[in-house]
């Protein structure tokens, strides 16, 4: 018989293996294979020992690889020879973390993001024989709070908000018993010994309730008599606050948008099912894999023609609806009882961070909701729902967030420092990196930076990111624009701390966000360069002006322009963005084309305020040039009579792409390409017949669906046409697609198609949106070339 020497290795595993049932799976591998040893959390991720033979230790290794939990992401596997111990048998020790301080200590253990309700536990707590039935705060190994409510890393209870709930023995049993589910499941609670949830009116005095045999279900029945009655109820949830009212009730919803000042601005939808849902949306096979993942995001999916058991005021004039599946056992029971779908919206006052604490909700959302459904897991760190739509198969970002953060991104090349890039100044995240590590860590939603609690969400975020990634940021990436909140604080905090301010234009942080974020092409397209399309609303350019339209031949270190959109000077600011009727004249007026107050597409707006508007395009007063793609589809939605005033970033060009004639476009609508020129040594699209068609139909009363479908075609054929033009010019055959506008699902995806059918290769962001929710992560990957000293190839091009 032949022996094995059996040897002591100690295993290190790093990635997301925190939170995830990783060390009670490592604890069964090793029992099965009969290897004594322990299992740990430490500060890197986990660590093993066992003693064995080589051959255990390679089987060892292949499992771990191979069949570790569903949620877990394992980034390095690493072991060596210690001495030997002599173990008696296998154990989970409880986690190590060095003092602050300690020399050479480096935190980088992933955290895992907070996972949706598990088909174990959503069983358990309709099951009325189940000591967890109708426990709203329900979780397990597979699922439940994870990023929302760590404070520090190991993930221990110790180091969440549950620390100050002790386990009752029958969890207490769990927690130690290897072959339950619950094992060594941190936030591991019940009704007995766990978190409790409380009812409160809109005065903040508590509703006394008969006490039931189940604890907590004779408070969720009341909620859903409220919700029955048109009430509207904010209720605590993973991430933070929501408000919901019955869908179904027009006038619920209408009272719910007449109290958050939310004109017209979508409102998403919870269902209880997706047998639910297919009632009311078309959805695919690849949108309801989505739907039900574990990070359970909000999915942008077509209305039927025939949804009329939901609200009308739910999503006016909207072609998509964003619905999502009840995700937290809490939303899981109001929605299972109440048996239709809810709004769930954001529990935020306007323009401010969605509330996650208690006492703030008291205050700020009692004006807003009749009843108020809070408990007592407090959450460390707010977190608004994801937002994505199905594109190829896979999530395309216009929000990331619960669910998703804060997993790392892979990147090219490891980080030569530690550094910290702040956004933009709207749909602003932050992103932070670590020396060493070949990923970065974008932050949930922030938010726009234009009020006092969103810059000290801003400011919590960051510390709590660095906190928890031992991020001490030498270097500050921030916007051209030194006016916008983050850019301004990243100057005032490189002068405090003494760290360096690195500018990184808006634009090129947008294309070197989508080259570094396609999955599976970490290392891109190595150093080579790309034809980047960016088209958004507005950023600063090096010149001065307002770009938003622009063709660059750009790499991760640097750019250059070599094209873009016919500018325009268009008057009032920002009064400009709210009021797209400003665009449109200033657009029709650069085209040559006479307007007049008796023009159908002025007819809503006051003759006073179009006449100081023209007079202010004729001096050149209070006006700014721009090459806006965003303005443009604002001005043309106008003239199609769908957008005067906008309620919410982006409504006009929403609206626009919402009545996009799917019959016209079926039946060949007739297009042109417009023109590109070239003018000063650039290449020019000039969107002048764009414009004077869409007023010349409107003139004519043709529908607005078939100028936006006659637009929509025009727009992808020039830009093709710009592209291909560039590609011949420079010999590239890489685009990268980046900005808020390819938002729009047509212009995506008719130019990602016709791209590709001439023979481009064409990436777009990911992993990250494409609207400035990526602008953090641009800027990280553009100050780390700059940092490191890298060569840039784009000015071979000039």
């Amino acid at each position: 018989m032949v022996r094995y020497r059996k040897t002591c290795y100690r295993v290190n595993v790093t990635g997301i293996v925190q939170g995830v049932g990783f060390r009670p799976f490592v604890f069964r591998l090793a029992q099965e294979l009969g290897l004594p040893g322990y299992v740990l959390n430490d500060d890197s991720g986990v660590t093993i020992e066992i003693e064995c033979s080589q051959e255990n230790l390679e089987c060892f290794l292949h499992e771990l690889r191979t069949c570790a939990p569903a949620a877990a992401r394992i980034e390095s596997v690493s072991h060596a020879e210690v001495e030997f111990y002599g173990y008696c048998g296998f154990e989970i020790r409880s986690s190590q973390s060095p003092p602050s301080g300690t020399p050479g200590r480096s935190r980088s253990a992933g955290v895992s993001p907070d996972l949706a309700i598990c088909p174990d536990c959503r069983a358990e707590i309709q099951d009325a024989t189940n000591r967890r039935y109708a426990y709203p705060l329900t979780n397990c190994t597979n699922c439940g709070p994870r990023y929302t409510i760590i404070r520090e890393v190991p993930y221990d209870r110790a180091g969440t908000t549950m620390a100050r709930f002790q386990m009752c023995p029958e969890c207490d049993a769990e927690y130690r018993d290897p072959e339950n589910r619950r094992f060594h499941a941190q936030p591991n609670a019940c009704p007995a010994c766990g978190p409790t949830v409380q009812l409160f009116d809109s005065s903040g005095k508590q509703v006394k309730l008969p006490l039931g045999f189940h604890r907590d279900k004779p408070v969720l029945d009341r909620c859903v008599a409220y919700l029955r009655q048109g009430k509207i109820l904010a209720l605590k949830g993973i991430g933070g606050f929501h408000l919901a009212c019955d869908a179904s009730n027009e006038a619920a919803v209408q009272k719910l948008r007449q109290r958050k000042s939310r004109e017209r601005k979508p409102f998403a939808v919870m269902f209880p099912s997706l047998e639910s849902l297919v009632q009311h949306a078309e959805v695919s096979e690849a949108e309801a894999s989505i739907l039900a993942s574990p990070a359970s995001p909000i999915v942008l999916v077509r209305k039927r023609k025939d949804m009329n058991a939901l609200a009308e005021a739910v999503a006016p004039q909207e072609s998509r609806l964003g619905a999502f599946l009840a995700y937290s056992p809490l939303h899981e029971l109001l929605l299972n009882t109440f048996g239709r779908p809810l709004v769930m919206t954001s529990g935020n006052v306007s323009d401010e961070p969605i509330v996650h604490l208690n006492e703030d909700a008291l205050k700020a959302l009692a004006p807003m909701a009749d009843y108020l459904l809070l408990h007592d897991r407090e959450i460390e760190v707010s977190c608004d729902d994801s937002v994505v739509q199905e594109f190829r198969a896979r999530p395309f970002f216009f929000r990331r967030s619960r669910g998703y953060v804060p997993l790392g991104i892979r990147i090219a090349e490891p980080l030569t420092t530690d550094l910290l890039a702040v956004g933009a100044g709207l749909k602003n995240t932050v992103t932070l990196g670590k020396a060493g590590r070949s990923e970065l860590f974008v932050s949930q939603h922030i938010g726009d930076l234009d009020t006092l609690g969103s810059m000290e969400f801003f400011e919590a975020t960051i510390s709590h990111l660095s906190r928890l990634f031992d991020v001490q940021p030498k270097f500050i990436a921030h916007d051209l624009h030194l006016n916008l909140p983050s850019a301004a604080w990243a100057l005032e905090q490189a002068r405090l701390s003494g760290t360096t301010a690195i500018p990184v234009q808006h634009h090129h942080a947008h294309i070197a966000s989508c080259l570094e974020s396609v999955r599976g092409t970490a290392d891109g397209n190595g150093n080579k360069a790309v034809i980047g399309v960016a088209l958004d609303g507005t950023g600063l350019g090096p010149d001065g002006t307002i770009w938003g339209g622009e063709f660059l031949i750009a790499d991760r270190r640097d750019f250059l322009k070599v094209g873009g959109f016919r500018r325009v000077s268009i008057a009032g600011g920002d009064f400009a963005v709210r009021q797209p009727w400003r665009a449109a004249l200033a657009y029709l007026e650069a085209t040559g084309f006479p307007v007049g107050a008796q023009d159908a597409f002025f007819s809503e707006i006051p003759a006073e305020s179009l006449s100081v508007v023209h007079e202010a395009l004729s001096k050149n007063l209070n006006c700014f040039t721009t090459s806006s793609c965003g303005r443009l589809f604002d001005a043309i939605s106008a003239i199609a009579g769908l957008c005067h005033e906008s309620t919410f970033e982006g409504e006009a060009a929403i609206r626009l792409e919402a009545v996009l004639s799917q019959t016209a476009l079926a039946e060949g609508v007739v297009c042109e390409a417009p023109p590109v020129n070239e003018s000063g040594g650039e290449l020019e699209l000039d969107w002048r017949p764009l414009v004077r068609q869409a007023a010349d139909d409107r003139r004519a009363g043709i529908p607005a669906a078939e100028i936006s479908a006659r637009f929509h075609c025009s727009m992808v054929a020039g830009l093709v046409t710009a592209v291909q033009v560039l590609g011949k010019r420079f010999g590239i055959s890489t685009v990268a697609l980046s900005g808020g506008c390819f938002l729009n699902t047509f212009l995506r995806e008719q130019l990602v198609s016709r791209l590709e059918d001439s023979r481009f290769d064409v990436l777009w962001s990911d992993q990250v949106p494409c609207n400035d929710g990526g602008i953090s992560f641009g800027q990280a990957i553009v100050a780390n070339q700059i940092i490191k000293g890298a060569q840039s190839c784009v000015w071979q091009y000039r």
